[in-house]
């Protein structure tokens, strides 16, 4: 019985497997689940970076309504100045001491009374330095001052003296001919500090602009190391009645780090579900594999011992059947041995007795010895098959033993007899008088078969460390039913005979060592006996 191993079972299990490191369910699962992964990351990047944006919005939303804020506090200085001109008639002294307190608080660095003459604008009093007295004003300061009204508004940012400004404008009511308000800062810098009202810029980078777009030559204020243009948002927002603009970027995210990095760690971790999944399936399926090759060895072993077991049990049953058949024949042998030589030896004393010259006691005479004699065959038969000989080994030349055999069995009337024997025919090992045995029923049973006459062909051929002597008739053959049973014991196709030869013949080239096949031709059948070959010292003569 073939013994299975784990090892052998494994590389069994794996055979299918042995081209893809995993298989295609296992791989197919680790795809669809990796692709989960990818999406889940991806909607939810998506989602951080929708209320990143929203967030940043909603900053820059905060930075303009700072401003705005800031504007209004503008807004108050300069109404605050227009109040006193309204309420003391213009009066220069006084409207000095309101606007000292703005440019005290430094919410400007310059603020003036300003008249139109109607051919332009001057200033009738100034406070801060760079609006003096009796000074003309010129672009864009004019133009600004054409647009003022309840509400301040602004100019673009300009440059003087190699410095930028940029100014505010409100009308004072009830007064002719036009008088104005006018503020004016210099942007010594345009880097965001660190205060209290630049605040909001603590987790932003960003500028601010006068103006509906993002102008460089309009940059009012800008963060440290910020890149103008490359704003993530843009926002307007109204400073007094004109419109400036903030751009903003974030410094770091807004919506926190464990946000930013959750699309990664949902990435990462479906992956390595995917992987842990795809291996807990694989080495399901390698186990599922595993079990049923298991199955699948046992099941094939059980058959193989059913069918040994099977194979004893008829042995042991046919063995039994031949031990009783051997020992019925071995007492039936032994009975008629005795009464059969008697009728042999009263044959030939009447034979003696009554002379030869009647043809009719002759045919008659010859008819008894000649039934005799077929039955002390089957005697002999009988006794062989029940008694076994083990063989005595001898080296046996292949020539002379068939013509031993021919000369005891010469061919019947109408059989004629070729001899295929090459003249290097090693011996073979055998014991001479079983092997005789064999090819005297073989030769036989030729005859037999060639009632009307035929070919008798006895070949041989050396086959390496084997002799084969085939021999073959022209008798017609055997039937295709009979072949499988025709070395069974007391099987028969014959009309006499009990079916001992062959099986005798099968038994005694067993015990050689041998083999001996029967097959049927296009003209008859064909016997093929292979035997050892005898091993013939150096230099001797055959």
């Amino acid at each position: 019985m073939v013994t299975t191993t784990k090892t052998d079972l494994a590389q069994g299990a794996g055979s299918s497997s042995s081209r893809w490191p995993i298989r295609p369910v296992s791989a197919l699962l680790f795809v669809i689940l990796a692709i989960g992964s990818v999406a889940i990351a991806v909607s939810s990047r998506r989602v951080v970076d929708d209320q990143e944006q929203r967030l940043l919005e909603q900053r820059a939303a905060e930075v303009g309504a700072l401003f705005s804020l800031s504007g209004a506090r503008l807004q108050e200085a300069l109404r605050a100045a227009s109040t006193v001109v309204e309420v003391t008639k213009g009066d220069l002294e006084s409207f000095a001491a309101a606007a000292q307190t703005g440019v005290d608080g430094r919410l400007f660095g310059a603020v003036a009374l300003v008249e139109s003459d109607g051919a332009g604008y001057r200033i009738l009093r100034g406070v801060g330095s760079g609006l003096a007295t009796g000074q003309s004003l010129s672009e864009p300061v004019v133009g600004t001052l054409r647009r003022a009204g309840a509400t301040f508004v602004t100019t673009p940012v300009f440059s003087t003296d190699g410095q930028r400004h940029i100014g505010y404008a409100l009308a004072v009511p009830n007064r002719t001919p036009p008088t104005f308000i006018y503020a004016e800062s210099v942007l010594s810098t345009t880097t965001v500090g660190t205060n209290r009202q630049n605040s909001l810029f603590n987790d932003l980078d960003g500028a601010v602009y006068v103006g509906e777009r993002a102008d460089r030559e309009q940059l009012v204020l800008a963060t440290s190391g910020f890149r103008l243009g490359s704003g993530a948002v843009d926002r307007t927002f109204r400073l007094g009645a004109d419109p400036w603009t903030v751009e903003v970027s974030p410094r770091r995210s807004l919506v926190g780090s464990l946000a930013v990095r959750q699309p990664w760690l949902y990435l990462i971790g479906g992956l390595i579900a995917a992987v842990l999944v795809a291996a807990l399936v694989e080495v399901l399926l390698r186990r599922r594999r595993f079990a049923l090759t298991l199955v699948d060895q046992r099941t094939a072993e059980l058959r193989r011992s059913l069918a040994e077991l099977d194979a004893a049990q008829h042995r042991l049953v046919e063995q039994e059947r031949l031990a009783a058949i051997g020992q019925l024949a071995s007492a039936v042998g032994h009975e008629l041995r005795n009464p059969l030589g008697v009728l042999s030896n009263v044959f030939y004393l009447l034979g003696q007795r009554l002379g030869r010259d009647d043809p009719w006691l002759d045919r008659q005479l010859a008819t008894g010895e000649r039934e005799v004699g077929a039955a002390t065959l089957i005697v002999s038969d009988l006794l062989e098959f029940s008694r076994p000989r083990q063989p005595v080994f001898d080296s046996v030349e292949v020539a002379g033993l068939v013509e031993e055999v021919l000369s005891v069995a010469p061919p019947p009337t109408g059989v004629e007899v070729a001899r295929r024997l090459p003249a290097g025919l090693p011996p073979m090992r055998a014991d001479r008088h079983q092997i005789r045995q064999v090819l005297l029923n073989l030769v036989g049973n030729a005859y037999d078969a060639m009632a009307d006459g035929g070919l008798l062909i006895i070949e041989g051929d050396p086959a390496g460390d084997t002799v084969r002597l085939i021999v073959s008739d022209t008798g017609g053959g055997i039937p295709p039913e009979a072949l499988p049973r025709l070395f069974e014991p007391f099987f028969t196709t014959k009309a006499k005979g009990i079916g001992l030869g062959l099986a005798v013949a099968q038994r005694i080239v067993d015990a050689h060592g041998g083999s001996l096949e029967a097959s049927t031709t296009s003209t008859g059948a064909k016997f093929e006996l292979a035997l050892p070959a005898a091993v013939v010292p150096a230099g001797a003569n055959r």
